[in-house]
């Protein structure tokens, strides 16, 4: 009797990992639409092979079926481009509007305001408020001389101490 050696392992194996699996395209929604155009040219070589196409059990119904959601999502992709390039069309961005933007931080047209001398437009206009003054002021303190601890009285009078006499101090 020969040694059969079993390869089997008893048990349910995992489904294989996503990144093995060969060839499938679960979601269209994240590529661009190069990538959409390049999967649809493939997928319409392989429905004009019709050779290939007789040959497959479903003749073709999966890839006619992908083919199909390919145009689709190319379709809402561009229609989505469209919308944004019609929202952005009216977009008017002269260089004064850019400039208001850019140093006030707003976009806002003052043509018809009478202003006084007095009146300020924006007393919270940090940009005014620092352009008004360049330099500042110099300010001055005058600190008041503090009483000293030796007077000149003190001085005359040193030699009537009696440690002062007892060194030897000369007056």
């Amino acid at each position: 009797m020969k040694n059969v050696i079993l390869k089997k392992i008893p048990g349910a194996l995992p489904p294989p990992p996503k990144c093995e699996i060969d060839g499938k395209i679960t979601d269209l929604s994240s590529k661009t639409i190069a990538e959409l155009f390049e999967l649809r040219d493939r997928q319409l070589k392989l429905l004009n092979n019709k050779g290939f196409i007789n040959r497959l059990s479903d003749k073709g119904a999966k890839i006619q079926e992908l083919y199909d959601k390919i145009v689709k999502e190319i379709k809402l992709k561009q229609e989505e481009e469209d919308s944004t390039c019609n929202l952005l069309k009216n977009l008017n961005l002269n260089n004064d509007s850019v400039q208001n933007v850019e140093w006030e931080g707003k976009l806002v047209n003052k043509e018809n305001t009478y202003l006084d001398s007095d009146d300020d437009s924006d007393p919270e206009d940090v940009l005014h408020i620092l352009s008004q003054q360049t330099a500042q002021e110099k300010k001055v303190k005058v600190i008041p001389q503090e009483k000293p601890l030796v007077t000149p009285d003190d001085l005359v009078n040193i030699g009537e101490i009696p440690h002062v006499k007892y060194f030897g101090w000369k007056s």
